[in-house]
């Protein structure tokens, strides 16, 4: 059986944590498994890095991301969203995304 260890937030910024976020961080670990905590971490990271991908080759990033974490709980087995909340999420990166690419698509013009 394997044990799950303890996941330590990295400190801010500005170093240690303050007591409240110390604490809330303490009472997250509590009440989310290790796994999920990984998966949460290293979903930003992993959006940043192809960001900066992007902006490297020069093309346009979308400044909305959507960053899917722990797809199991959004999604079921056959791909069906089961979290209402996040449709909300979808519905706004798609209206976003669609601004972006219909502004970079260039207009003809017909004389």
């Amino acid at each position: 059986m394997q044990v799950a260890r303890p996941w330590n937030p990295p400190a801010g910024p500005l170093g240690r944590l303050s007591s409240a976020s110390a604490a809330r961080a303490a009472r997250a670990r509590e009440s989310t498994p290790f796994d999920e905590q990984v998966a949460e971490a290293l979903a930003m990271p992993a959006t940043q890095q192809m960001q900066l991908l992007i902006n490297a080759l020069f093309g346009i990033a979308s400044p909305h991301m959507l960053v899917v974490g722990m797809v199991d709980k959004k999604f079921d087995a056959e791909g069906n969203l089961i979290d209402e909340n996040f449709q909300k999420i979808i519905d706004v990166f798609v209206r976003e995304f669609l601004w972006l690419a219909e502004s970079l698509h260039p207009e003809t013009v017909l004389n």
